[in-house]
């Protein structure tokens, strides 16, 4: 049986860009740490779990199986998914949990998060079901800088960023834009709670987190730099909707 790094391997042949593994982490509900055991040390870890192994071939877009990724159990291929019927406009990949994926040549499909961001107090809001994902145009994903498998819709709670996110509102978060932090709003960890705060690097001190209500309090939290250890950038917030 061959082992979980070198079906890894095989599947991500080139070098992954900066930040691939927190991404990954994130992705499955798993630490960095452990990522890198999977990528690097084929003696401590053989196998992950095969809803992660699921989430890897469906937001990467894996041809391979998730049994096969997940424990090195033939078929290596998962089957080709069946064709649409002719005329009908449905997503190709229905109920996939994947974060983002085309369903036809203008439209995509972004998975909405079963995390609530906390638009406020810092407290992590658990889903109990999961939600249909939310479609959009590709055209203006791509008008906000979005890349392909880059997205995923968070719901947030809370008035610390009222009136620009308004409180049990949709936000999408483009996950491929964690590192330029320039007082625009992200979504974001620390120390395991999910908050969402316009964000901007303070030289030489640390990462300075704003909420946008003037009479929210505390209106303003820096992480310092000795604290950057316990943060993880998400993704920028490029896009708000809410029910009237």
């Amino acid at each position: 049986m061959t082992t979980l790094q070198s079906r890894l391997a095989e599947v991500f042949p080139e070098p992954q860009e900066r930040g691939f593994k927190t991404q990954v982490a994130n992705l499955c509900g798993v630490t960095p740490a452990s990522v890198s055991n999977w990528f690097g040390n084929a003696e401590k870890v053989q196998t992950i779990s095969r809803e992660n192994a699921e989430r890897l071939c469906g937001h990467y877009m894996l041809k391979v199986s998730p049994a096969w990724l997940a424990e090195g159990r033939e078929p290596k291929f998962a089957p080709e998914p069946p064709h649409p019927v002719e005329g009908k406009r449905s997503p190709r990949d229905s109920g996939a949990p994947t974060v983002i994926r085309a369903l036809e040549e203008d439209f995509v499909a972004v998975r909405r998060a079963d995390v609530r961001f906390a638009n406020g107090v810092g407290q992590v809001y658990y889903e109990a079901d999961d939600k249909p994902p939310l479609v959009f145009r590709m055209d203006f994903l791509r008008r906000l800088g979005v890349a392909s498998g880059k997205a995923v819709v968070v719901d947030s709670r809370g008035v610390s960023n009222e009136p620009k996110i308004r409180d049990r509102s949709v936000v999408l978060v483009n996950s491929g834009d964690t590192e330029n932090l320039d007082g625009d709003f992200f979504a974001f960890r620390f120390d395991g709670e999910l908050l969402i705060k316009r964000l901007e690097v303070v030289a030489g001190a640390g990462i300075l987190a704003t909420a946008e209500n003037s009479d929210f309090k505390p209106k303003s939290r820096l992480y310092r730099n000795e604290d950057l250890a316990n943060l993880e950038i998400i993704g920028r917030c490029v896009w708000e909707g809410a029910e009237l």
